[in-house]
């Protein structure tokens, strides 16, 4: 075992065993097709045009995500290399480690040889992936693409005959290009009989009696949709970040938003929550409910597709009518408003009652004079410095930037003194208090429902390069229909990466345990804190580790203590919130993957 090389242990059975590698022979592009075309097409070179554009920009910034993991993952490798080759050196050299041991650390520092080789040929491969593209876009130097013609491609066709394997060829490859290329596989939609009217008993969203149309609504579901067999499905998107996903508003509120004939927009149900509504203007304003089969696909009339934005696109795409009572078209998406972050003065507002108070001043209820709307005004006291001041608005800079339904949206600032950070009024209150107040009334759906709004807008920050710093229960709000919004957004930084230099300012319980010994945040670290966020919500607003102060908490999950599961917890729950608190940050989900788990458990559950 001594004669055993660490760099390559398997050397001299290779030499002794070995046979010669055999030589395939070389493959060679056949350039006969550059010849029939006048795409300007070269042989080795990315064909950059109208029809690859969007998707080689998708593709370079997947090439530079893989160059700058890889090449983390390779130095964080190269360094557990080192350090177990000196280890297996000490051993060797101080006589103190046993046969075994020395045995087993030999077998560690060849794993990790082989999977530093593997990491290597990985991160070349994304370097020269990402050389190719980007080397390909630079050329545009910003300029428009060409434009994908080919007339001579037709005519090529036609020598070759339609019934010879070239023309064939030929005929297909000139059919893919007019239909353009697709960013995704095409997922053939699952279609339903002709004469479906009911729902099965297992199915985990109800369906409407006529299918297809609010119930307040007289359309009918009386036919299939077109179905034109070359559609192709876009890139996913979450619905919470599609712009005309509004969330959970009013019908009220919806009609006052479509003022033209084929205004659109698809929302949540109020009265139904889980229930997604599409509503549109078309000789008057109708609202279809949008049904969800029991594998979880979407569908109007005929077919069904996997996701809402699918159904929604084809629709707009093709120009299909929902329903063919209604002949209703799809044409202008009518976009959720975006925070404004207008600048508001005193006389803008109207305070009213006080609701609680911040890190910088009183929360007070109060009231838009324009237009009459409730709102949460945070005040800064009188006597901060003009840091404090500046840290206070930097909440409102973060918000200024982000609109989704599970964010708390800001109205306005008014930068006088005093100063005003101006917020939609969340009527629910802080979800901390909800919990301890009313936690005999919730129910476990209600309880995953909550853990769901969580997740989606944490997986918008996240999308976004937004750290929140302060993920819990006190931090969450409630609106009137109680959806869960993320809120205080005072600790929050725009980066991918936050080192901090005040720890009097961690919450410790919620802390990860990388920002807690090294002051370093990423969004890795507020995966944690929502593995807590999701102990306090099956707690019912329990304080975390209890019975355990700040130190001792720190030291027992550096020593690997993770919180049991509250009563009533389920399994999947409990399982989601380790995987939250697993020590490196690179082993926890990221947030669009909790997401997609919480869904799941609801779907199953």
């Amino acid at each position: 075992m001594e004669e055993v090389k660490d760099d390559n242990p398997y050397e001299p059975f290779i030499i002794n065993n070995g046979a010669p590698l055999e030589q395939h022979g070389d493959y060679t592009f056949d350039e006969a097709l550059l010849t029939i075309t006048t795409t300007d097409l070269m042989a080795n070179e990315l064909g950059l045009n109208d029809l690859t554009l969007e998707q080689l920009k998708a593709k370079n910034i997947l090439f530079e995500k893989s160059v700058f993991e890889t090449k983390a993952e390779l130095s964080q490798k190269s360094s557990d290399y080192q350090a177990a080759k000196q280890t297996l050196t000490e051993l060797r050299e101080t006589s103190k480690g046993s046969l075994s041991s020395i045995f087993l650390k030999q077998m560690a520092v060849t794993d990790l040889s082989r999977e530093l080789k593997e990491l290597s040929c990985k991160h070349e491969k994304a370097v020269g992936q990402h050389v190719i593209v980007s080397s390909a876009l630079d050329k545009l130097d910003g300029g428009s693409p060409l434009k994908f013609t080919d007339p001579l491609l037709s005519a090529s066709s036609e020598s070759f005959g339609t019934n010879g394997v070239m023309g064939r060829t030929l005929q297909r490859f000139t059919s893919n290009l007019v239909k353009g290329l697709s960013p995704t596989k095409k997922e053939r939609p699952y279609t339903f009989d002709s004469d479906f009217q009911g729902h099965s008993a297992d199915s985990h969203r109800p369906l409407p009696t006529r299918p297809g149309v609010d119930d307040d609504d007289d359309d009918d579901d009386d036919s299939d949709a077109d179905d034109p067999d070359d559609y192709d499905e876009p890139v996913d998107v979450p619905l919470e970040d599609e712009l005309w996903y509004h969330g959970m508003i009013s019908r009220e509120e919806t009609e006052a938003l479509l003022k033209n004939g084929g205004d659109y927009l698809v929302r949540e149900s109020k009265r139904k929550p889980g229930n997604y509504v599409l509503s549109a203007k078309w000789d008057g304003i109708r609202h279809f409910i949008i049904q969800q089969d029991e594998s979880g696909k979407f569908r109007l009339e005929g077919e069904a597709y996997s996701t809402v934005t699918h159904l929604v696109d084809f629709h707009k795409k093709h120009q299909c009518a929902v329903t063919k009572k209604s002949n209703a078209l799809l044409k202008n998406p009518i976009l959720r408003p975006k925070s404004t972050g207008r600048k508001l003065n005193h006389d803008n507002i109207v305070i009213e009652t006080k609701l609680g108070r911040g890190h910088f001043g009183d929360v007070m209820k109060g009231r838009l004079k324009d237009t009459g709307e409730e709102v949460a005004v945070k005040t800064c006291r009188d006597n901060v410095t003009s840091v404090m001041r500046d840290k206070f608005l930097q909440e409102a800079e973060i918000l200024f930037q982000y609109a989704h339904p599970n964010i708390v949206k800001l109205i306005g600032v008014v930068d006088q003194e005093p100063v005003y950070i101006v917020m939609e009024l969340m009527v629910g209150g802080d979800f901390l208090n909800y919990l301890r107040n009313h936690g005999n009334e919730i129910r476990p759906q209600e309880q995953l429902q909550y853990g769901i709004d969580a997740a989606n807008g944490m997986a918008y920050l996240e999308k976004h390069g937004c750290i929140h710093r302060d993920l819990a229960a006190r931090n969450c709000l409630l609106d009137k229909v109680k959806i869960l919004k993320i809120s205080d957004f005072g600790m929050s930084r725009e980066t991918d990466l936050y080192e901090c230099s005040n720890m009097r300012e961690i919450p410790v319980k919620w802390t990860a345990p990388e920002a807690l010994n090294y002051t370093q945040y990423t969004s890795a670290s507020d995966v944690w804190s929502f593995g807590v966020l999701l102990w306090e919500t099956y707690s019912l607003g329990n304080t975390p580790y209890p019975g355990k102060g700040n130190k001792e908490t720190r030291e027992q999950v550096d020593r690997g203590y993770r919180m049991p599961p509250p009563l009533g917890t389920p399994t999947a729950i409990y399982d989601l919130m380790k995987q939250c608190w697993e020590y490196e940050p690179k082993d926890r989900p990221q947030f669009r993957t909790i997401r997609a788990k919480l869904m799941q458990i609801k779907l199953l559950g």
